[in-house]
């Protein structure tokens, strides 16, 4: 008797789990496509044909040409500078890209690193732009113009760096992450990980714990988008995460790559450490200070970074 109630708990259990997982996962596929056909006809852009694949960019303003390059992750693209241009667009032409990898950019490199994306920067600055420029670059991407302007120092008047996150770093040591990179890249299983990884329930909880000083200010149409951008292409920004995963993107670049001759800007959050390594190689570097409680108020909020950066930087 006693089996036999084990036996029934284990499979009332089994069928619970199940259930649950399989409604869980007609929800976020449900979901996705919800975000895919709101978001999917939204767009002010053009495309520029890179030799790698086309690059999604938006033009806006008159004035010195400004790029803005977004923070570099699979569910991240230009979007997060709209209401940004909206303020900018009124001194500058404003261009606003998607990477590769990203957004309504292509998707089909295998590995990216970032000598591919400095040269993805340096053709469109030459080929779209065709005027040395400003540059705005966030967070995960911050080392990207400093390696095209090591290579090619007539691109950028000036560098902006918003919210550096160690531009020198160590060799890449982390045996979990590039053996999960592995996993990752496996034909079903990596597609499973990545649709969690990038579902809207895990992006509203990373922005909203991590990102956004009120998690209750995590806006539902960020998210939206957010989710549009990891799976726009067929999922196939799993190759750019991959790529972070496994060291192939971040890491391993000689410190000399890093001495810049433009005159650069870093901006710190006033709680972020300071990139002491980078500064002191390059020590007329200005850095400024940004006091504010969360670490994307290019969304948050728009209107107070863009009031910063015209007193701070343009003035």
């Amino acid at each position: 008797m006693y089996k036999r109630e084990a036996f029934m708990a284990k499979k009332s259990f089994l069928k619970s789990t199940i259930t649950f997982f399989s409604s869980a996962f007609i929800a976020n596929l449900l979901y996705h496509n919800y975000c895919m056909k709101k978001n999917n006809n939204v767009s002010d852009g053009s495309y520029y044909s890179w030799k790698y694949g086309d690059i999604y960019y938006e033009k806006c303003g008159v004035g010195d040409p400004l790029l803005l390059i977004h923070s570099l992750s699979p569910e991240r693209s230009s979007c997060e500078w709209s209401a940004v241009i909206s303020y900018l667009s009124s001194k500058f032409t404003v261009y606003a890209i998607d990477l590769p990898g990203c957004g309504r950019s292509d998707k089909d490199i295998d590995k990216y690193t970032e000598y591919l994306y400095s040269e993805a920067i340096t053709s469109f600055v030459k080929d779209v732009i065709c005027a040395p420029c400003v540059v705005i670059a966030s967070e995960m991407s911050s080392r990207l113009p400093l390696v095209s302007s090591h290579f090619d120092d007539s691109l950028f008047k000036k560098i902006i760096l918003l919210d550096p996150q160690n531009i020198i770093r160590p060799s890449y040591t982390n045996t979990f992450r590039y053996y999960y990179s592995k996993v990752v890249g496996l034909p079903v299983i990596g597609s499973i990980l990545y649709d969690i990884r990038f579902s809207a329930v895990t992006l509203r909880n990373i922005y909203g714990l991590r990102y956004f000083s009120n998690p209750h200010r995590v806006m539902s149409s960020f998210i939206e988008k957010c989710v549009f951008n990891a799976q726009f292409g067929g999922g196939r920004g799993r190759y750019l995460y991959e790529s972070m995963l496994s060291g192939i993107y971040g890491y391993d670049i000689p410190e000399d790559v890093f001495k810049v001759s433009v005159p650069t800007v870093v901006v710190r959050y006033s709680h972020r450490i300071r990139n002491k390594r980078f500064l002191k190689m390059n020590e007329k570097t200005q850095e400024y200070v940004y006091c504010d409680k969360g670490f994307l108020p290019q969304v948050e909020n728009p209107k107070a970074l863009s009031i910063y950066l015209y007193n701070t930087i343009f003035s």
